[in-house]
């Protein structure tokens, strides 16, 4: 495998530490955790007793009818379910990630979509900032290390 080119920019922005990650579920998906299409298909699995047309969401997501977050919009009235479920599904003990691990010896800031922990479990981030609030927001400083969940806490 030859060299890899890493831009000027971004190699700066390391160096200068005011390099800010943007992270989704793949990342969490190489340590085993679920997608968004997997984990709200297992909501719709392991509620269909109590989720009207579960069936029929799962079959919609299946054929990419819906995305994963046009299902969960739907289930709404279904908030507590669906907590609990991410809850049990997300909210594991700390697990060693190397990727992560990696990641957090770049930078001490990220952004993420993700409901799980393993960024503070393998960057000994403590500050989490959601977007709930405009103090919380307000807290987000340039110097200090962070991460911003942009949906919020479970």
């Amino acid at each position: 495998m030859g060299d890899i080119h890493i831009p000027k920019a971004l190699q700066d922005s390391i160096k200068d530490d005011k390099l800010i990650l943007f992270v989704g579920a793949g990342l969490s998906m190489s340590n085993g955790l679920p997608s968004w299409s997997g984990i709200v298909r297992d909501i719709l699995n392991d509620n269909e007793e109590h989720i009207d047309k579960a069936q029929a969401y799962k079959i919609a997501l299946d054929a990419d009818i819906m995305s994963p977050l046009e299902v969960l919009d739907k289930l709404c009235q279904h908030k507590k379910i669906i907590y609990k479920s991410f809850e049990k599904k997300l909210n594991l003990p700390s697990k060693e990630s190397s990727i992560h691990n990696s990641l957090g010896s770049l930078t001490q800031r990220f952004i993420t979509t993700n409901f799980d922990t393993l960024i503070e479990s393998n960057t000994g981030i403590n500050n989490v900032i959601t977007y709930e609030s405009n103090y919380n927001l307000s807290k987000i400083d340039p110097i200090s290390d962070n991460k911003c969940d942009i949906h919020g806490k479970v």
